[in-house]
């Protein structure tokens, strides 16, 4: 059987099934009875903060870095960042018909795995009305072809 792996929604398809079959069981947790006495005691009505039976720790209830499929924060000082930030002032200087406009530095940046990436992108900029900030958002797609999607001034 020949399987064409060029098919992006078969590509999708295979690794979702990859991801599916790697993923182990969470183990079994043991809940101690309550009998009312110090937290984290054996009998203690505050659940220990070692329920899985394993002696290691349970798994912390923080917030996670950044919600899968959502946007996550990068570091400025990445050159992928530096080289997006720079190709999306270019496209605002041939929108705004500005060619003067230059990147001065990269605020804040983050981007999305999509079928190519997004780039939320915070930059100062200096042209012909001077100094400003602008919020951007780009799509690179899977070719490495920027598009300017939204341009607001911060």
């Amino acid at each position: 059987m020949v399987v064409d792996v060029t098919d992006p929604m078969l590509a999708l398809w295979l690794l979702l099934a990859a991801v599916g079959c790697s993923s182990t069981p969470e183990p079994k947790r043991t809940e101690e009875p309550s009998t009312g006495t110090s937290a984290g005691a054996p009998g203690s009505p505050v659940p220990s903060p070692t329920r899985y039976g394993d002696g290691k720790p349970e798994p912390s209830t923080e917030r996670p870095p950044h919600l899968l499929g959502g946007y996550a924060a990068r570091d400025v000082s990445e050159v992928e960042i530096g080289l997006v930030a720079k190709r999306a002032v270019e496209l605002v200087a041939l929108k705004e018909g500005e060619p003067s406009l230059t990147l001065l530095s990269i605020e804040r940046a983050a981007s999305q795995v999509v079928a190519g990436t997004n780039f939320a992108l915070e930059v100062r900029v200096n042209g012909k009305a001077g100094e400003r900030t602008l919020a951007l958002v780009v799509y690179r797609n899977l070719q490495g072809h920027v598009v300017l999607l939204e341009r607001n001034p911060k």
